[in-house]
């Protein structure tokens, strides 16, 4: 696995979701979590390991996180953007869309997304940006419509209000 440059060997290493534990143990389980969907290029991934002599890295702990997980609404092609839970996802040529087994890029990604079915759910990885928006790396749509949402973010409480990101 490669991440912002830096190859890791992932044997043995712990792979984890937002959802819980994927995988762990022997064998290269990076490629493990990839096989199964769980880890795509794009995702947003906190690596843990070691530096050996040689220079070689191992990973023993990868935490795949994503943004945001909910409908998908509010599609502005021309714009490269769209709504997820009241965030605005912005996005460029670089990001992965997969929307069930197709796999695409860019605006041609965007405009496959804006062509599913309302309130299509997706899960968002990325990265905000200084006014707050999610710079998508990868979208990927959820098989069924969910009731379970998540949104992560810096908390602000005023009274009986509490605000995520904004």
């Amino acid at each position: 696995m490669t991440v912002n440059g830096v190859t890791y060997s992932c044997e043995g290493a712990t792979i984890t979701s937002d959802d819980g534990t994927i995988d762990q143990g022997p064998g290269d389980n990076c490629v493990d979590a990839r096989d199964t969907g769980q880890l795509s290029v794009g995702s947003v991934v906190v690596v843990t390991g070691t530096k050996d002599a040689s220079g070689n890295f191992t990973a023993t702990k990868v935490d795949i996180s994503n943004s945001v997980r909910g409908p998908a609404v509010g599609f502005n092609v021309p714009g490269l953007s769209f709504s997820v839970l009241n965030q605005t996802i912005l996005v460029d040529e670089a990001t992965r869309f997969e929307i069930g087994s197709a796999q695409s890029t860019g605006t041609a990604g965007l405009t496959a997304l804006a062509a599913q079915p309302a309130n299509t759910t997706v899960e968002v990885s990325g990265l905000r940006n200084t006014n707050g928006a999610i710079l998508a790396t990868l979208v990927e749509t959820k098989a069924t419509a969910s009731t379970e949402f998540e949104l992560k973010g810096i908390t602000a409480v005023s009274g009986a209000t509490l605000t995520i990101a904004g």
